[in-house]
Protein backbone atom coordinates (compact mmCIF):
# COMPACT_ATOMS: atom_id res chain seq x y z
CA UNK A 1 0.00 0.00 0.00
CA UNK A 2 1.51 3.43 -1.15
CA UNK A 3 2.27 5.72 2.16
CA UNK A 4 -0.09 8.62 2.25
CA UNK A 5 1.89 12.49 2.39
CA UNK A 6 3.06 12.92 6.17
CA UNK A 7 4.65 16.54 4.99
CA UNK A 8 4.09 18.94 2.58
CA UNK A 9 7.51 20.14 2.97
CA UNK A 10 8.68 16.94 0.94
CA UNK A 11 6.00 17.94 -1.88
CA UNK A 12 6.36 19.81 -5.40
CA UNK A 13 3.86 23.10 -5.27
CA UNK A 14 2.40 24.25 -8.33
CA UNK A 15 1.48 28.26 -7.38
CA UNK A 16 -1.35 29.87 -9.82
CA UNK A 17 -2.64 33.09 -9.24
CA UNK A 18 -5.96 34.05 -10.26
CA UNK A 19 -7.27 37.00 -10.50
CA UNK A 20 -11.18 36.75 -9.75
CA UNK A 21 -11.21 35.28 -6.34
CA UNK A 22 -14.96 35.79 -6.56
CA UNK A 23 -15.69 33.01 -9.02
CA UNK A 24 -15.37 29.88 -7.22
CA UNK A 25 -16.00 27.75 -10.89
CA UNK A 26 -12.34 28.92 -11.09
CA UNK A 27 -10.51 29.27 -7.80
CA UNK A 28 -11.39 25.70 -7.09
CA UNK A 29 -9.03 24.14 -9.11
CA UNK A 30 -6.97 24.75 -5.79
CA UNK A 31 -6.30 20.90 -4.84
CA UNK A 32 -4.18 18.25 -4.43
CA UNK A 33 -2.87 16.21 -7.19
CA UNK A 34 -1.64 12.32 -7.22
CA UNK A 35 0.70 11.26 -9.93
CA UNK A 36 0.89 7.31 -9.87
CA UNK A 37 4.44 7.72 -11.34
CA UNK A 38 4.81 9.39 -7.70
CA UNK A 39 5.66 13.17 -8.51
CA UNK A 40 2.64 14.12 -6.55
CA UNK A 41 2.19 18.08 -6.58
CA UNK A 42 -0.15 20.58 -4.64
CA UNK A 43 -1.49 23.21 -6.47
CA UNK A 44 -2.94 26.16 -4.31
CA UNK A 45 -3.33 29.67 -4.77
CA UNK A 46 -1.77 33.18 -3.52
CA UNK A 47 -4.73 35.37 -3.34
CA UNK A 48 -5.06 36.93 0.08
CA UNK A 49 -8.32 36.61 2.18
CA UNK A 50 -10.74 34.18 4.33
CA UNK A 51 -11.83 32.42 1.19
CA UNK A 52 -8.53 31.61 -0.36
CA UNK A 53 -6.99 30.42 3.19
CA UNK A 54 -9.76 28.07 3.55
CA UNK A 55 -9.49 26.73 0.02
CA UNK A 56 -5.56 26.28 0.86
CA UNK A 57 -6.77 24.49 3.98
CA UNK A 58 -8.97 22.42 2.53
CA UNK A 59 -6.07 21.41 0.04
CA UNK A 60 -3.74 20.43 3.72
CA UNK A 61 -6.48 18.11 4.48
CA UNK A 62 -6.91 16.70 1.33
CA UNK A 63 -3.35 15.63 1.47
CA UNK A 64 -3.37 14.20 4.65
CA UNK A 65 -6.65 12.25 4.71
CA UNK A 66 -7.47 10.97 1.19
CA UNK A 67 -7.72 7.42 0.94
CA UNK A 68 -9.11 7.43 -3.02
CA UNK A 69 -5.76 7.27 -4.62
CA UNK A 70 -4.83 4.00 -2.00
CA UNK A 71 -8.01 2.33 -3.09
CA UNK A 72 -6.79 -0.68 -5.55
CA UNK A 73 -8.82 -2.56 -7.97
CA UNK A 74 -10.27 0.27 -9.98
CA UNK A 75 -8.66 0.14 -13.71
CA UNK A 76 -11.76 2.11 -14.97
CA UNK A 77 -11.61 5.84 -15.12
CA UNK A 78 -15.32 6.48 -14.53
CA UNK A 79 -15.00 4.33 -11.44
CA UNK A 80 -12.25 5.63 -10.01
CA UNK A 81 -14.17 8.84 -10.57
CA UNK A 82 -16.95 7.57 -8.66
CA UNK A 83 -14.16 7.08 -5.49
CA UNK A 84 -13.14 10.08 -5.72
CA UNK A 85 -16.35 11.93 -5.47
CA UNK A 86 -16.63 9.63 -2.38
CA UNK A 87 -13.84 10.66 -0.94
CA UNK A 88 -14.29 14.37 -0.94
CA UNK A 89 -17.47 13.88 0.76
CA UNK A 90 -15.42 12.63 3.66
CA UNK A 91 -13.15 15.18 3.14
CA UNK A 92 -15.38 17.72 3.63
CA UNK A 93 -16.92 16.50 6.99
CA UNK A 94 -13.04 16.31 7.83
CA UNK A 95 -12.41 19.93 7.23
CA UNK A 96 -15.73 20.99 8.91
CA UNK A 97 -14.59 18.70 11.78
CA UNK A 98 -11.22 20.54 12.12
CA UNK A 99 -11.90 24.25 10.91
CA UNK A 100 -15.33 25.10 12.42
CA UNK A 101 -15.10 29.19 11.02
CA UNK A 102 -14.10 28.37 7.68
CA UNK A 103 -15.78 27.62 4.55
CA UNK A 104 -14.01 26.70 1.22
CA UNK A 105 -17.36 27.20 -0.21
CA UNK A 106 -18.11 30.80 0.69
CA UNK A 107 -17.99 32.02 -2.77
CA UNK A 108 -20.10 28.69 -4.69
CA UNK A 109 -21.75 30.03 -7.37
CA UNK A 110 -24.82 27.48 -7.67
CA UNK A 111 -26.17 29.37 -10.90
CA UNK A 112 -22.99 29.40 -13.05
CA UNK A 113 -22.32 26.34 -12.13
CA UNK A 114 -25.22 24.58 -13.66
CA UNK A 115 -24.73 26.80 -16.47
CA UNK A 116 -21.75 25.04 -17.28
CA UNK A 117 -23.18 21.82 -17.41
CA UNK A 118 -25.56 23.04 -20.24
CA UNK A 119 -29.49 23.84 -20.74
CA UNK A 120 -31.77 21.97 -18.72
CA UNK A 121 -33.14 19.67 -21.63
CA UNK A 122 -29.58 18.36 -21.95
CA UNK A 123 -29.13 18.07 -18.07
CA UNK A 124 -32.47 15.98 -18.13
CA UNK A 125 -31.15 13.51 -20.96
CA UNK A 126 -27.60 13.53 -18.72
CA UNK A 127 -28.02 13.67 -15.21
CA UNK A 128 -24.28 12.23 -14.29
CA UNK A 129 -22.60 16.05 -14.35
CA UNK A 130 -25.32 17.31 -12.01
CA UNK A 131 -25.12 13.85 -9.62
CA UNK A 132 -21.63 14.08 -9.31
CA UNK A 133 -21.68 18.13 -8.97
CA UNK A 134 -24.17 17.54 -5.97
CA UNK A 135 -21.97 14.52 -4.27
CA UNK A 136 -19.12 16.18 -4.12
CA UNK A 137 -20.67 19.46 -2.31
CA UNK A 138 -22.37 17.17 0.08
CA UNK A 139 -21.06 18.10 4.02
CA UNK A 140 -20.61 21.71 2.71
CA UNK A 141 -22.96 24.44 2.82
CA UNK A 142 -23.11 24.52 -1.21
CA UNK A 143 -25.07 21.69 -1.09
CA UNK A 144 -28.29 23.22 -0.10
CA UNK A 145 -27.44 26.05 -2.58
CA UNK A 146 -27.36 23.88 -5.58
CA UNK A 147 -30.21 22.09 -4.50
CA UNK A 148 -32.37 25.31 -4.23
CA UNK A 149 -31.42 25.76 -8.05
CA UNK A 150 -32.95 22.64 -9.09
CA UNK A 151 -36.23 23.25 -10.80
CA UNK A 152 -37.42 19.19 -11.10
CA UNK A 153 -39.13 17.76 -8.84
CA UNK A 154 -38.24 14.12 -9.33
CA UNK A 155 -34.18 15.43 -10.45
CA UNK A 156 -34.60 16.97 -6.66
CA UNK A 157 -36.46 14.70 -4.40
CA UNK A 158 -33.73 11.58 -5.97
CA UNK A 159 -30.48 13.74 -5.19
CA UNK A 160 -32.28 14.47 -1.48
CA UNK A 161 -32.75 10.57 -1.44
CA UNK A 162 -29.03 10.10 -2.48
CA UNK A 163 -27.57 12.65 0.37
CA UNK A 164 -29.73 10.31 2.77
CA UNK A 165 -28.05 7.30 1.71
CA UNK A 166 -24.44 8.89 1.74
CA UNK A 167 -25.05 10.88 5.15
CA UNK A 168 -26.18 6.73 6.37
CA UNK A 169 -23.07 5.64 5.20
CA UNK A 170 -21.26 8.58 6.79
CA UNK A 171 -22.02 7.51 10.37
CA UNK A 172 -19.97 4.35 9.95
CA UNK A 173 -17.25 6.36 10.60
CA UNK A 174 -17.82 9.25 13.15
CA UNK A 175 -16.23 8.66 15.66
CA UNK A 176 -12.91 8.03 13.62
CA UNK A 177 -12.46 10.58 11.02
CA UNK A 178 -9.53 12.25 11.80
CA UNK A 179 -7.70 8.53 12.95
CA UNK A 180 -7.06 6.83 9.25
CA UNK A 181 -3.70 8.12 9.35
CA UNK A 182 -2.94 6.12 12.58
CA UNK A 183 -4.24 2.69 12.86
CA UNK A 184 -4.70 0.10 9.58
CA UNK A 185 -8.27 -1.11 10.69
CA UNK A 186 -8.85 2.57 10.79
CA UNK A 187 -8.20 2.57 7.32
CA UNK A 188 -9.76 -0.37 6.03
CA UNK A 189 -12.81 0.82 7.79
CA UNK A 190 -12.69 4.35 5.68
CA UNK A 191 -12.00 2.34 2.50
CA UNK A 192 -14.86 0.45 2.91
CA UNK A 193 -17.12 2.76 3.36
CA UNK A 194 -16.02 4.83 0.25
CA UNK A 195 -16.61 2.13 -1.66
CA UNK A 196 -19.85 1.70 -0.78
CA UNK A 197 -20.96 5.82 -0.86
CA UNK A 198 -19.13 5.42 -5.11
CA UNK A 199 -21.63 2.10 -5.63
CA UNK A 200 -24.29 4.62 -3.97
CA UNK A 201 -23.46 7.20 -6.13
CA UNK A 202 -23.04 5.42 -9.80
CA UNK A 203 -26.35 4.22 -9.07
CA UNK A 204 -27.58 7.23 -9.08
CA UNK A 205 -25.49 8.61 -11.95
CA UNK A 206 -26.92 5.86 -14.68
CA UNK A 207 -30.78 7.10 -15.89
CA UNK A 208 -31.69 3.83 -17.33
CA UNK A 209 -31.41 1.95 -14.19
CA UNK A 210 -33.61 2.48 -11.16
CA UNK A 211 -31.28 4.60 -8.89
CA UNK A 212 -32.85 3.27 -5.45
CA UNK A 213 -32.51 -0.14 -6.17
CA UNK A 214 -28.90 0.44 -7.74
CA UNK A 215 -27.69 2.52 -4.45
CA UNK A 216 -29.49 -0.08 -1.87
CA UNK A 217 -28.87 -3.34 -3.37
CA UNK A 218 -30.51 -6.45 -3.31
CA UNK A 219 -31.11 -8.03 0.23
CA UNK A 220 -29.15 -11.59 1.02
CA UNK A 221 -31.87 -13.54 1.67
CA UNK A 222 -34.11 -13.44 -1.62
CA UNK A 223 -36.82 -14.82 0.73
CA UNK A 224 -36.29 -12.07 3.18
CA UNK A 225 -37.65 -8.45 1.69
CA UNK A 226 -36.44 -5.17 3.45
CA UNK A 227 -39.62 -4.03 4.50
CA UNK A 228 -40.05 -7.37 6.69
CA UNK A 229 -37.57 -5.36 9.35
CA UNK A 230 -37.82 -1.81 10.90
CA UNK A 231 -36.13 1.05 9.82
CA UNK A 232 -32.62 0.91 11.21
CA UNK A 233 -32.09 4.20 13.40
CA UNK A 234 -28.53 4.08 15.26
CA UNK A 235 -28.31 6.58 17.94
CA UNK A 236 -24.89 8.01 19.60
CA UNK A 237 -25.26 8.72 22.94
CA UNK A 238 -22.65 11.06 24.75
CA UNK A 239 -20.05 8.90 26.30
CA UNK A 240 -18.97 10.63 29.29
CA UNK A 241 -17.17 7.75 32.08
CA UNK A 242 -14.43 5.99 30.93
CA UNK A 243 -14.14 2.39 29.91
CA UNK A 244 -10.85 1.43 29.40
CA UNK A 245 -10.22 -2.55 29.70
CA UNK A 246 -7.90 -5.39 28.35
CA UNK A 247 -10.14 -7.11 25.75
CA UNK A 248 -8.31 -10.25 24.13
CA UNK A 249 -4.73 -8.06 25.21
CA UNK A 250 -1.99 -10.54 27.01
CA UNK A 251 1.27 -10.34 27.38
CA UNK A 252 4.14 -11.91 25.63
CA UNK A 253 7.58 -12.67 25.85
CA UNK A 254 10.43 -11.25 24.61
CA UNK A 255 14.23 -10.32 24.87
CA UNK A 256 13.85 -6.67 24.77
CA UNK A 257 12.95 -4.15 27.34
CA UNK A 258 13.27 -2.30 30.58
CA UNK A 259 12.27 -4.42 33.79
CA UNK A 260 12.63 -8.09 33.69
CA UNK A 261 9.03 -10.18 34.72
CA UNK A 262 9.70 -14.03 33.26
CA UNK A 263 13.32 -14.46 35.30
CA UNK A 264 12.86 -18.37 34.75
CA UNK A 265 13.21 -17.94 31.28
CA UNK A 266 17.15 -16.92 31.78
CA UNK A 267 17.35 -20.92 32.40
CA UNK A 268 14.81 -22.38 30.24
CA UNK A 269 14.68 -20.33 27.07
CA UNK A 270 17.52 -20.25 24.69
CA UNK A 271 16.74 -16.59 23.74
CA UNK A 272 16.59 -15.60 27.17
CA UNK A 273 13.53 -13.44 26.67
CA UNK A 274 12.51 -12.49 30.36
CA UNK A 275 11.04 -9.13 29.65
CA UNK A 276 6.85 -8.39 28.82
CA UNK A 277 5.85 -7.34 25.55
CA UNK A 278 2.09 -6.18 26.05
CA UNK A 279 0.37 -7.88 22.35
CA UNK A 280 -1.87 -5.00 20.75
CA UNK A 281 -5.70 -5.21 21.62
CA UNK A 282 -8.21 -6.32 19.12
CA UNK A 283 -11.30 -5.56 20.78
CA UNK A 284 -14.74 -7.26 20.51
CA UNK A 285 -18.79 -6.12 20.06
CA UNK A 286 -21.75 -7.07 22.20
CA UNK A 287 -25.45 -6.68 20.81
CA UNK A 288 -27.74 -6.41 23.40
CA UNK A 289 -31.77 -7.92 22.59
CA UNK A 290 -33.28 -5.07 25.31
CA UNK A 291 -36.99 -6.47 24.36
CA UNK A 292 -39.40 -6.70 26.76
CA UNK A 293 -39.23 -10.19 26.66
CA UNK A 294 -35.57 -10.39 28.03
CA UNK A 295 -36.76 -8.68 31.03
CA UNK A 296 -33.14 -7.21 31.62
CA UNK A 297 -32.84 -5.22 34.52
CA UNK A 298 -30.25 -2.02 34.64
CA UNK A 299 -29.04 -3.76 37.07
CA UNK A 300 -27.91 -6.68 34.66
CA UNK A 301 -26.95 -4.61 31.69
CA UNK A 302 -24.14 -2.50 34.17
CA UNK A 303 -23.18 -5.80 35.09
CA UNK A 304 -22.14 -6.69 32.03
CA UNK A 305 -21.24 -3.16 30.71
CA UNK A 306 -18.59 -3.51 33.52
CA UNK A 307 -17.71 -6.74 32.72
CA UNK A 308 -17.09 -5.87 28.46
CA UNK A 309 -14.89 -3.13 29.51
CA UNK A 310 -12.44 -2.36 26.30
CA UNK A 311 -15.51 -3.15 23.84
CA UNK A 312 -18.03 -1.94 21.64
CA UNK A 313 -21.57 -2.42 23.40
CA UNK A 314 -24.85 -1.94 21.09
CA UNK A 315 -28.44 -2.38 22.46
CA UNK A 316 -31.73 -2.30 20.31
CA UNK A 317 -35.41 -2.11 20.93
CA UNK A 318 -37.95 -1.04 18.58
CA UNK A 319 -41.61 0.22 18.73
CA UNK A 320 -44.43 -0.98 16.33
CA UNK A 321 -46.12 2.62 16.76
CA UNK A 322 -43.79 5.43 15.54
CA UNK A 323 -40.91 4.27 12.89
CA UNK A 324 -39.39 7.19 13.32
CA UNK A 325 -37.66 6.79 16.83
CA UNK A 326 -34.28 5.59 17.54
CA UNK A 327 -33.84 1.49 18.33
CA UNK A 328 -30.23 1.18 18.24
CA UNK A 329 -27.80 2.88 20.92
CA UNK A 330 -23.99 2.81 21.18
CA UNK A 331 -23.76 2.71 24.85
CA UNK A 332 -19.69 1.99 24.93
CA UNK A 333 -17.19 2.09 22.43
CA UNK A 334 -13.25 3.21 22.44
CA UNK A 335 -12.87 3.40 26.11
CA UNK A 336 -15.76 5.11 27.10
CA UNK A 337 -19.33 4.60 28.18
CA UNK A 338 -22.73 6.31 28.57
CA UNK A 339 -23.64 8.02 32.23
CA UNK A 340 -26.83 6.38 31.92
CA UNK A 341 -28.63 3.67 29.84
CA UNK A 342 -31.19 4.55 27.53
CA UNK A 343 -35.29 4.59 27.53
CA UNK A 344 -35.88 1.02 25.68
CA UNK A 345 -39.35 0.91 23.54
CA UNK A 346 -39.88 -3.33 24.54
CA UNK A 347 -40.07 -4.30 20.91
CA UNK A 348 -37.31 -6.20 18.90
CA UNK A 349 -38.10 -4.86 15.18
CA UNK A 350 -34.45 -4.82 14.39
CA UNK A 351 -32.61 -7.90 15.08
CA UNK A 352 -30.80 -8.53 12.23
CA UNK A 353 -30.19 -4.97 11.22
CA UNK A 354 -28.57 -4.44 14.64
CA UNK A 355 -26.15 -6.78 13.99
CA UNK A 356 -25.23 -6.05 10.66
CA UNK A 357 -24.67 -2.31 11.71
CA UNK A 358 -23.04 -3.50 14.92
CA UNK A 359 -20.50 -5.80 12.91
CA UNK A 360 -19.20 -2.90 11.27
CA UNK A 361 -17.68 -2.51 14.61
CA UNK A 362 -15.50 -5.55 14.73
CA UNK A 363 -11.78 -4.80 14.22
CA UNK A 364 -10.63 -7.70 12.59
CA UNK A 365 -12.38 -11.16 12.16
CA UNK A 366 -11.17 -12.86 14.95
CA UNK A 367 -12.51 -10.48 17.36
CA UNK A 368 -15.41 -11.75 19.75
CA UNK A 369 -18.43 -10.73 18.97
CA UNK A 370 -21.36 -11.93 21.23
CA UNK A 371 -25.35 -11.48 20.62
CA UNK A 372 -27.38 -11.54 24.14
CA UNK A 373 -30.92 -12.55 22.87
CA UNK A 374 -33.60 -15.33 23.66
CA UNK A 375 -34.15 -15.74 19.77
CA UNK A 376 -38.15 -13.97 19.87
CA UNK A 377 -36.67 -12.44 16.57
CA UNK A 378 -39.73 -10.12 15.32
CA UNK A 379 -40.19 -7.01 12.27
CA UNK A 380 -42.18 -4.71 10.89
CA UNK A 381 -45.34 -4.39 13.57
CA UNK A 382 -43.33 -6.20 16.20
CA UNK A 383 -44.77 -9.51 14.64
CA UNK A 384 -42.37 -12.70 14.37
CA UNK A 385 -42.01 -15.18 11.06
CA UNK A 386 -40.30 -18.05 10.41
CA UNK A 387 -37.88 -16.08 7.44
CA UNK A 388 -36.90 -13.49 10.08
CA UNK A 389 -35.33 -16.11 12.12
CA UNK A 390 -33.54 -18.38 9.82
CA UNK A 391 -32.13 -14.92 8.13
CA UNK A 392 -31.02 -13.99 11.38
CA UNK A 393 -29.67 -17.62 12.01
CA UNK A 394 -27.92 -17.85 8.55
CA UNK A 395 -26.06 -14.50 9.68
CA UNK A 396 -25.01 -15.19 13.03
CA UNK A 397 -23.32 -18.53 11.66
CA UNK A 398 -22.04 -16.81 8.64
CA UNK A 399 -20.46 -14.19 10.77
CA UNK A 400 -19.36 -16.40 13.54
CA UNK A 401 -21.13 -14.87 16.22
CA UNK A 402 -21.70 -16.00 19.76
CA UNK A 403 -25.24 -16.49 20.91
CA UNK A 404 -26.31 -16.60 24.43
CA UNK A 405 -29.56 -16.14 26.35
CA UNK A 406 -28.04 -15.49 29.70
CA UNK A 407 -25.86 -12.41 30.53
CA UNK A 408 -23.54 -15.02 32.48
CA UNK A 409 -22.84 -16.71 29.86
CA UNK A 410 -21.86 -13.27 27.86
CA UNK A 411 -19.66 -12.44 31.03
CA UNK A 412 -17.85 -15.67 31.22
CA UNK A 413 -17.15 -15.33 27.35
CA UNK A 414 -15.69 -11.66 27.93
CA UNK A 415 -13.79 -12.67 30.86
CA UNK A 416 -11.77 -15.41 28.84
CA UNK A 417 -11.56 -13.05 25.90
CA UNK A 418 -9.79 -10.55 28.48
CA UNK A 419 -7.55 -13.45 29.25
CA UNK A 420 -6.65 -13.51 25.81
CA UNK A 421 -8.16 -17.06 25.53
CA UNK A 422 -10.51 -18.08 22.35
CA UNK A 423 -13.51 -20.01 22.70
CA UNK A 424 -15.07 -22.04 19.73
CA UNK A 425 -18.23 -20.90 19.11
CA UNK A 426 -21.03 -22.76 20.42
CA UNK A 427 -24.15 -23.54 18.19
CA UNK A 428 -27.30 -22.59 20.60
CA UNK A 429 -30.27 -24.93 20.80
CA UNK A 430 -32.31 -21.80 18.95
CA UNK A 431 -29.71 -21.73 16.24
CA UNK A 432 -30.00 -25.32 15.53
CA UNK A 433 -33.53 -25.44 15.81
CA UNK A 434 -34.02 -22.58 13.40
CA UNK A 435 -31.51 -24.12 10.67
CA UNK A 436 -33.10 -27.76 10.75
CA UNK A 437 -36.27 -26.60 9.55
Amino acid sequence: MKARPEALALRDSIRRNYEQVDSFAHARNTNYVFNRSGNDRLEVTELNGNFPRALRRLSLVKTRHSVAHLISGEDNEMEQKFIEIADEIRINKIFKKTFENDDPFANYNSKEIIELMGSPEQIKSNVMPLVLEFARTINSSANSKLLRRIEQPKLKNDLKIMKSLLTKEMTNIKHCLCEVNDDRHQFERHERVVIAMANIIRGFSDPKKNPLKSAIGQPQDKDLKPQNWCKLKPAYPKLEIVHNGRMNRKRRANELGKTPKYLNRLLTDPSRRIFAKKAKSLGGVVVIDCSGSMSLSNDQIEKLVTSASGSSIWTYSATCRDYELENCWLIADRGKRVRELPNFHGGNGVDLPALAFARRYRKNKNDIMIWISDGRVTGNGDTSDTRLRRATAHFIRKNNIHHVEEINEAIKLLSDAQKGKHNRRKVSYWERQQLSK
